[in-house]
């Protein structure tokens, strides 16, 4: 792959090591030369745009291709995810819309709750779950999308919730200042912590171990939202990256390792004027403002 001198970072002992730390820690999936990437975007006017993510071999880059584009909702989407074939969008038009990526049709709607789809996660290809304002958690089936357990414990709208890697947890966060950590298995409730603030989004790590709990308040930089992938590119270098949103319309791919080694050197040279300024992979302009990011291995390319 042509490296470009843009993404070039001087780097410290110091900094490589936390980079090659975070990195380790970083569970991505690779993919084969040939395979590609599907990266799912919800927007503010209602669409879902479906991009293809693969390397051009003749100009040695990244390229970004419309797979589809579709109106799917009455009101803006909330939250997407992707469960191997399957397709999941959340919207405040309270209705889960579901889609099948192999046949690329749409399956059907899902009309239990009575509040906004605030995230909709799949556990595999084999469960949904999916967090509202009307202050619910619902389990489903995808066999026959059956709710198979309603988990009732936040008293204000859930805001957002993460599936602990064995399938057996999960935490959720929501307006009452509270995080629940619920037991799947049971559909009840393990723990409740309260918070003191209300979180905004919950994450468990790849290892399951730890979690962690962003609010509004927080003084950092914050991406809308993000998804990491690996692709190998013709030369059989493997890539590992980043793809992420925001309201500006825009898709953009990154490079894992030079964003890691970019914000490693921007916090310890924060007084440092001559930043070094990061360029995308690849770029695709929606012309709408994106609310919501779900991304995996290509269904079409297995």
């Amino acid at each position: 792959m042509r490296k470009s001198k843009k993404q070039r970072i001087s780097e410290t002992p110091e900094i490589q090591e936390k980079k090659e730390l975070l990195l380790d820690n970083i569970d991505f999936e690779t993919i084969k030369p040939t395979d590609s990437v599907l990266a799912v975007a919800g927007t503010y006017e209602r669409l879902l745009y479906g991009l293809v993510i693969r390397y051009d071999s003749q100009n040695e880059k990244l390229s970004i291709t419309p797979r589809f584009i579709m109106p799917t909702h009455i009101n803006c989407v909330t939250s997407v995810s992707i469960g191997k074939k399957y397709l999941a969008s959340g919207s405040a038009d309270e209705v889960i819309k579901l889609f099948d990526l192999k046949k690329q049709k749409e399956l059907g709607s899902l009309h239990e709750h009575s509040g906004t789809i605030n995230k909709v996660e799949f556990f595999g290809s084999s469960h949904l779950i999916s967090a509202s304002t009307d202050a619910t958690i619902m389990i489903f089936r995808t066999k026959d999308w059956e709710v198979l357990k309603v988990l009732r414990g936040h008293l204000k709208p859930i805001n957002d919730i993460s599936i602990h890697p064995s399938g057996k947890l999960a935490i959720s966060v929501a307006q009452d200042y509270t995080a629940i950590l619920w037991n799947l298995l049971t559909g009840q409730k393990a723990m409740r912590t309260k918070l003191g603030y209300e979180g905004t989004l919950v994450r468990f790590n790849t290892s399951g171990d730890s979690y962690a709990i962003t609010d509004k308040f927080n003084n950092v930089y914050v991406i809308k939202a993000i998804s990491k992938q690996a692709i190998i590119d013709p030369s059989g270098e493997k890539i590992d990256l980043l793809i992420s949103i925001s309201s500006d319309s825009k898709l953009k791919v990154w490079n894992m390792e030079s964003v890691i080694s970019s914000c490693l050197k921007s916090s310890e040279q924060s007084q440092d004027s001559s930043k070094t300024q990061l360029e995308p992979l690849a770029t695709y302009d929606s012309g709408c403002r994106l609310t919501c990011l779900t991304s995996s291995v290509d269904p079409l390319s297995f």
